[in-house]
């Protein structure tokens, strides 16, 4: 009988999710191996407590002794009772379970190197692009990711004799609806523009160039805008977003590779980590690459 192995995460960030499974899926299929992917959308722990009730029935469905596995998707997975329920229910499986991108008890994790990546693009836009005054744009604040990264920018920084203060933080909770409002709030309240604006994400990187757009400031040429996920919007953005790039693709097979060692009776290392690497568009002032132009 077929291997099955469940799969949960939240539907939010699409293009992560199909990139990630496409990954799990070559794996998979080379051992004959059923995937069933469980995804809701629950969203905020305070402002939408009855959807997110409706949406935790998602996740309940499944029996996890009828599966062989699972695979956590455990940095988009926003309740913190998701998480919990989800690792009760593997515990009483007695089933293996790999999860990505966020670091559980008695769960291998596999998981990218956000913070040298970031560092690296960070460092960019200080030594070669000489950035001194910097605006980053933060996601939510107790976001494990965005805590990585927001700590890779202030180690950039120091290390170019430079500081992050509180004042120089905005907070766009990974919208590019919301970084866009507050960069132009933030514009009409100095009068001064940021050499950089470093964002945390792509989204929000798009949102801070529309913004900077709207005000009639030139992006690179007036403000440099950097951004960290290597979406496929992005890259067909005008300027290019200069980011970071995870491969989701590799994520998801060496995902499911963590587990299949697991479910052969194998032990593996708790915590596995793969690199990211930083990706040079327009954005930040350079050229892309002819290669990246004739893709958009």
């Amino acid at each position: 009988m077929k291997k099955k192995v469940a799969v949960f995460a939240n539907g939010w960030s699409n293009e992560y999710l199909e990139l990630t499974i496409e990954g799990m899926r070559k794996r998979a299929d080379e051992e004959n191996i059923d995937l069933f992917v469980f995804v809701n959308y629950s969203a905020g722990e305070d402002d939408n407590e009855r959807d997110n009730i409706g949406e935790r029935g998602m996740f309940t469905l499944p029996d996890l002794s009828q599966f062989d596995g699972v695979v956590l998707f455990g940095n988009i997975i926003n309740m913190e009772w998701e998480r919990t329920y989800l690792k009760n229910e593997i515990q009483k499986a007695k089933i293996p379970a790999v999860c990505l991108e966020y670091e559980m008890d008695d769960i291998p994790c596999i998981e990218t190197d956000t913070f040298q990546g970031f560092y690296e693009l960070v460092s960019h836009v200080i030594e070669v692009h000489h950035a001194k005054k910097i605006l980053y744009v933060n996601g939510p604040r107790h976001n494990k990711e965005c805590i990585i990264r927001r700590k890779a920018v202030e180690a950039a920084l120091e290390k170019n004799a430079l500081v992050l203060r509180e004042a120089d933080i905005i907070h766009a909770e990974w919208s590019y609806q919301i970084a866009c409002a507050n960069m132009r709030e933030w514009i009409h309240a100095h009068d001064y523009l940021p050499d950089a604006v470093i964002c945390a994400n792509d989204e929000m990187a798009m949102g801070i160039c529309t913004a900077l757009n709207f005000e009639g400031v030139e992006v690179p040429g007036q403000v440099i805008v950097i951004g960290f996920d290597f979406v496929a919007d992005g890259q067909r953005f005008f300027p290019m977003l200069s980011t970071v790039r995870r491969d989701w693709t590799r994520l998801g097979v060496e995902g499911m590779e963590l587990l299949l060692r697991q479910m052969d009776g194998h032990k593996v290392s708790m915590k596995t980590r793969i690199p990211c690497q930083m990706e040079i568009g327009e954005s930040c002032g350079c050229c892309a690459d002819d290669e990246k132009c004739k893709m958009r």
